[in-house]
């Protein structure tokens, strides 16, 4: 698992906007997700760290779907305080690579 920080406001929210780009190596079977940060917020005190554990619950190669749904659900789950403020928006996009997988490297 690699986690990529982002940068900038929300994509396509002001015309000027400037990212930090990067690039990744994908192969055939590899996982993609993105996620706002109402997401992470709506985890938790335990953010990340509990996002991360909840993927890797889910197998090598979960589905994409399968993948939002559980992000979705320990998002919305109540927190101590929810009452006092809305949640902020969550949004969770995941991916599959098509494609053949990688071969192992090494011996």
């Amino acid at each position: 698992m690699r986690r990529i920080r982002a940068s900038g406001p929300p994509a396509g929210l002001f015309d000027a906007a400037s990212y930090v780009t990067e690039e990744l190596d994908l192969a055939g079977g590899d996982v993609g997700i993105l996620f706002s940060d109402g997401v992470s917020e709506g985890a938790g005190s335990e953010g990340l760290p509990l996002l991360a554990r909840e993927v890797q619950g889910l197998g090598p190669a979960p589905a994409p779907q399968q993948v939002c749904e559980a992000l979705m659900r320990l998002a919305r789950r109540p927190q101590d305080g929810a009452a006092l403020a809305p949640p902020d928006d969550r949004t969770v996009v995941a991916f599959l690579v098509e494609g053949s997988h990688r071969q192992p490297t090494g011996s």
